[in-house]
């Protein structure tokens, strides 16, 4: 039950709640606290007249206290946040685009607005390319591939296998009939070689430390990083050349290798010979 006393069961005389005090009520529905009864009673008995206290009239209820609480108040914190924000000045902000800009910034840098003369300037956004002509972009298209131009050989690619082989073998088979030259042209076809193979390192190297490392050390990831890794046309063309000149210097050599009269020609290290 709550203590607010009962606005029914109030002295008539008195004005106190008696709702939990001994109490008469007469014909007339009025209460009277046990003491103001017995009081009316002695008084009608003695002839003295009985002056009822007034009834204060009661006012709204206080509202109930506000119970401290370890959770915040949201209400009061969103308050104080829209309050605090209308405070603060965002500072100025770009006439053209809206952008935010610093204080004392005469020039927007999204959008290149110079406040003092009004208008935009041509201004350079890092990481993005301007736009080039069609030949512009086809070349360094060609370039990105490997397919530059070198005397009309950028639409034929396969030449640079064709010249490597004919280099390296045409070298061992000329050293070959003539025994007194056999030697250097067995060192000028392996330079070739060499040359193939210090090219896809370079290549590689530029792909990754791992590529350039692997090609390097194990001919089969050369082999593998020249015709599934790599995507300059040149070099694949030119390292199969390598590879088939050096197996023709093989099978040509085959009888000098068996009898240790082999001198060494082949393909370099590229080749894996």
């Amino acid at each position: 039950m709550s203590g607010q006393p009962s606005s029914g069961k109030i002295c008539r005389l008195c004005g106190v709640d008696c709702s939990n005090r001994p109490r008469t009520r007469d014909s007339k529905g009025h209460y009277y606290c046990q003491p103001c009864f017995d009081k009316i009673n002695k008084a009608a008995k003695s002839g003295e007249p009985v002056v009822a206290r007034p009834v204060k009239a009661r006012g709204p209820a206080p509202p109930p206290a506000r119970v401290k609480s370890d959770e915040p108040d949201l209400l009061a914190e969103l308050s104080d946040l829209e309050s605090g924000s209308e405070a603060v000045d965002s500072g100025p902000i770009c006439e053209s685009c809206g952008a935010p800009m610093e204080r004392g910034a005469i020039l927007c840098t999204s959008c290149g607005f110079n406040k003092r003369i009004g208008q935009k300037l041509a201004v350079k956004i890092e990481g993005v390319a301007p736009p080039t002509s069609p030949r512009a972009a086809q070349a360094r298209r060609a370039v990105r591939s490997g397919s530059g131009s070198l005397g009309g050989l950028s639409d034929k690619p396969f030449l640079f296998g064709v010249a490597t082989l004919v280099v390296m073998l045409g070298l061992f088979l000329v050293g070959r009939a003539s025994p007194g030259i056999a030697l250097l042209m067995s060192l000028v076809s392996n330079l070739a070689g060499l040359g193939i193979t210090i090219w896809l390192l370079v290549v590689a190297f530029r792909e990754g430390i791992g590529h350039g490392l692997g090609c390097f050390f194990c001919p089969f990831y050369a082999l593998y990083f020249a015709f599934a890794v790599n995507s300059d046309l040149r070099l694949k063309w030119a390292y199969a050349g390598s590879i088939l000149a050096s197996i023709f210097i093989v099978v040509l050599s085959w009888d000098d290798i068996m009898s240790g009269n082999y001198l060494g020609a082949g393909g370099g290290g590229a080749a894996g010979f």
